[in-house]
């Protein structure tokens, strides 16, 4: 993930084009794209075909109505397709692998004027629109590219609802590739990674669906990097077999009711977050009591059944304790409270880890992801595993931090990280910390820093960094989260992934009082379904953005807590009746 780029590029230079007023009506007089084989009828460079929507040669659209930014062939628009050339001799570059720019036909929508009309609620002047320079309409074939891995840029605007994407396919190398639009009255950059071309011939296209409206793609640039990248997009389902116990159902957005974990993946789930504790919910002993006797052992083994059979993949977070675990709560479980010395605490730790992990190995179910620890920045298993003085937590009054331990944290950390690699050698590790709340990005960035710099220097080991990010909790936008991230994998540090993150979708829980987030921070969004959605939409465009490629996704806490009144149902993925919220389907055209 460190590895420089190679800056082999192709600039896809494309004939303007302006959505709302090109489609009046939304998209009826918009192009559709038909999804399959190319065929010549009009698409440069063997692109796939585009016809008007609604032709009954493509049923109007395909694929859940997507369809192509800007269209084509449109003489409702004033466009001919016609006067199309093939991309090379339009733009009289070199087709060479590794160099020259494509350009669509000069026949193009609105003739080929820099600017067609202005942003919805703009009196349509031109003058008034944000530049996002050549702007690319439909699929667009490139090739004699140098096989490798590569990535899409674009500048993008959106200012309505619906799912706008930009996407590369037809590459050789794997599935589409999408990254979608999030809401921006300014140009926004936005990336689509890990493209790995084999046969030299790529698709880019930008594309909505049917109630998109007001979404603008250009200045698109595929450009060999030699990165690959694979999305992490899921949350934590651990609250899964509690929640049904409860009597409450999950459901599609329609009211049918639905396993949750094929909901999961049906709207682009890939991981899934487990958290265990040692023995939680045991009546017989302070503070496991006083926790729901849910997310032991047993009950984490069935749910990663579960999710592995529905194809998610599995992060696994340690707690190491019978009770929640955070930056100020490191308890103890109930049955490691007689030991006495770190070399105990430290071999069982070690063996309860290797052991868990080969369960999950036997019943086929290995997770990609391990925490070491839950928002772990005060330290692990206090007093023995120390960052530095705490005071004595309500939890575990009588484990006090008195001082910092660092050697003995880092010894911890490496003693966890070999029992998982002694099982599952390909698993990689993750340390979890929260960000610093209120900090400013280069504050946030050192502590966190400092912090891995001291767990390598003490002989802990890792594989990834974790952070826990909320606007709430943090006063923080996804800007600053971009920002704080490229702080802290600059250069040859490892990659990130938010381990946590949430958003309000309505103010108050069902009763009307305020839940676990008492608001969104500083983010602009409402606490709507839309606005829940638009923030996950923005999160995964700042990730993807982070250079190198170095942040590798983000988990949300908690999307299927809907225990009636529970402190997070006005934050989790499905409403107060159980139907999947629309920020469900901010993963689904994002990967």
């Amino acid at each position: 993930m460190t590895r420089d780029s190679a800056h082999l590029g192709r600039l896809i230079e494309i004939v303007p084009f302006r959505t709302a007023l090109l489609c009046a009506g939304l998209l009826l007089g918009c192009a559709a794209i038909d999804r399959g084989p190319a065929d010549a009828a009009g698409a440069s460079g063997g692109g796939s075909s585009i016809s008007s929507a609604g032709d009954p040669q493509t049923g109007g659209n395909d694929e859940g109505g997507a369809s192509a930014l800007g269209g084509a062939a449109n003489e409702s628009a004033g466009s001919s397709s016609a006067g199309a050339q093939p991309e090379e001799e339009a733009s009289g570059a070199s087709n060479e692998a590794g160099g020259g720019a494509f350009a669509a036909g000069a026949g193009g929508v609105g003739g080929g004027d820099a600017a067609v009309g202005g942003l919805a609620g703009a009196g349509g002047d031109a003058s008034s629109t944000p530049s996002v320079g050549e702007v690319l309409r439909g699929p667009k074939e490139l090739v004699d590219l140098v096989d490798g891995y590569y990535s899409l840029t674009a500048l993008t605007l959106k200012t309505g609802a619906g799912n706008c994407y930009i996407s590369v396919k037809d590459y050789g190398g794997g599935a589409e590739r999408m990254t979608s639009l999030p809401v921006s009255s300014q140009p926004t950059t936005l990336v689509v990674r890990g493209v790995h071309v084999v046969g030299g011939r790529a698709t880019i296209g930008a594309y909505q669906d049917v109630s998109a409206t007001d979404c603008v793609v250009g200045s698109a640039r595929l450009e060999k990097d030699d990165l690959p990248y694979l999305y992490l997009k899921g949350g934590d389902v651990s609250e899964v077999t509690r929640t049904e116990d409860s009597g409450a159902v999950y459901r599609e957005a329609d009211g049918t009711p639905k396993d949750p974990f094929q909901i999961l993946v049906d709207h682009g789930y890939n991981v899934a977050r487990l958290r265990v504790y040692n023995d939680p919910g045991n009546p017989a002993y302070f503070p496991s009591s006083e926790m729901p006797p849910y997310a032991g052992p047993a009950d984490v083994l069935a749910l990663a059944k579960r999710a592995k059979a529905v194809g998610l993949m599995i992060e696994l977070t340690f707690h190491y304790s019978d009770y929640w675990t955070n930056a100020g709560t490191q308890c103890l479980p109930h049955d490691w409270a007689e030991l006495t010395t770190f070399a105990d605490v430290k071999r069982t730790m070690a063996d309860f880890t290797q052991d868990f992990m080969a369960k999950m190995a036997a019943q086929g179910t290995a997770p990609e992801y391990v925490s070491i620890g839950n928002e772990s920045n005060g330290g692990l298993l206090y007093p023995f595993g120390c960052a530095w003085p705490l005071p004595a937590s309500a939890a575990c009054p009588t484990a006090v931090c008195t001082t910092g331990n660092w050697p003995q944290l880092g010894q911890l950390y490496g003693a966890a990280y070999d029992a998982v690699k002694a099982v599952s050698p390909d698993a990689q590790v993750i340390i979890h910390l929260a960000y610093q709340n209120g900090a400013v990005p280069s504050q946030a960035a050192g502590a966190f820093n400092s912090y891995f710099a001291k767990v390598v220097a003490n002989g802990g080991k890792y594989d990834i960094k974790g952070l826990s990010y909320y606007p709430f909790w943090t006063r923080s936008k996804v800007a600053d989260l971009e920002e704080t991230v490229n702080l802290a994998t600059a250069g040859d540090s490892k990659p990130l992934i938010v381990m946590e993150t949430g958003y309000n979708w309505n103010p108050t829980r069902e009763d009307g009082t305020l839940g676990q987030l008492t608001n969104n921070g500083p983010e602009p969004y409402p606490s709507t379904p839309q606005g829940q959605k638009d923030f996950l939409l923005e999160l995964s465009a700042g990730i993807k953005r982070v250079t190198a490629g170095k942040c590798l996704g983000s988990l949300y806490w908690d999307p299927m807590n809907i225990i009636e009144n529970s402190q997070v149902s006005n934050t989790a993925m499905f409403d107060f009746s159980g139907r999947a919220l629309p920020a469900l389907d901010a993963y689904q055209f994002n990967n």
